[in-house]
């Protein structure tokens, strides 16, 4: 959460490099050790929305994010 702070700060936050923080939060949060599913839905939802914007919607960042979106929401269930 420091990073991301640190990077919105820095960067703004609809930066791609915002989005890869939120991406890896997202990750962390996913983990099977931590189980925060709602934290990391709205974690890769933002990221999306980033990179959407930023990359558009064929990117392979975004194209990766749509990926995690639909392993979280799996995973939830």
């Amino acid at each position: 959460m420091r990073s991301l702070s640190i990077r919105e700060r820095q960067l703004g936050t609809d930066h791609p490099n915002v989005a890869a923080s939120l991406f890896n939060l997202a990750a962390l949060y996913q983990n099977k050790n931590t189980q925060r599913h709602p934290e990391a839905l709205q974690s890769i939802q933002r990221t999306i929305q980033i990179y959407e914007r930023k990359l558009g919607t064929e990117h392979p960042n975004t194209q990766a994010a749509l990926s995690w979106l639909q392993a979280i929401r799996e995973a939830s269930l």
